[in-house]
This record gives C-alpha cells, structure tokens and sequence, in this order.
C-alpha cells in the first residue's frame, strides 16, 4: 500500500514537471515570436530579394562620424570583415564592415556608406 502510493506521487510530480515544461516551451516561442514582430529589423529579416537571407545581428550604441566607424552592441560577433547593412526601420540606411576589435557584447564596425545613427539596426546579408 505504501509503495503504490509513493509511486503514484511521483507520478504526479513527474506529470507536473513535464506539464511546466511543456508550457515554458509554449510560452518561450510565443514570446520570441511577438519581438520579431514589434521588432521591424527582425520581422522584415527574411523578406530579401533573390533567395537571399538577412540575419538581425544587433544594434548601433556609439557612432563615431570623426573616426568613420561605430560600436555594435551585439549578443555575438561576427568575423572581421563581414559586409553589414543598416537598417532605419526596415528601409537599408548605410553599409558596414566589421573590425576585429571586440568587448564584452560590443564590436567595432567602419563606415562604409550612410550616416548610421544610435539605435539603427545591423544585419548580415548572406
């Protein structure tokens, strides 16, 4: 008797915790979904002429007009010399070219063409 109602609590606790997972799972995705589509540089990332795909790399926190350059702050970083763009919106406002130098969620990327301004969105074309 004791040992069926011990299995039968744990059962229950095992039922419980797949449910919370299962949940946390659900909830993660809908909430993923709802940024990308506040988010114009993220909802309009796969929307690229020709079969080709953007990736939303991060975003401008410092731009440096004197110097042709500007900080990324970004969750990776990309390999140095990667082609860039920048969006202001979702229209294309300016290139980049990301530099070696990195720190803790930031890299250095040149100015190519535009005048990118704090908050534009960074994203790789491939």
């Amino acid at each position: 008797m004791l040992r069926a109602a011990r299995r039968d609590t744990r059962v229950r606790a095992a039922r419980q915790i797949s449910i919370a997972l299962l949940l946390a799972l659900f909830g993660a995705g809908c909430v993923s979904r709802r940024v990308e589509e506040e988010d114009p540089v993220l909802a309009g990332a796969a929307k690229v002429p020709g079969g080709r795909v953007e990736l939303a790399v991060g975003r401008v926190s410092m731009v440096d007009a004197a110097g042709r350059f500007v900080l990324v702050e970004a969750p990776y970083g990309v390999a140095p010399g990667t082609e860039l763009q920048l969006r202001r919106g979702t229209a294309p406002a300016g290139r980049l070219k990301a530099g070696s130098e990195r720190r803790a969620g930031l890299f250095a990327a040149g100015i190519e063409s535009g005048t990118p301004e704090v908050g534009d969105g960074v994203v790789m074309v491939r």
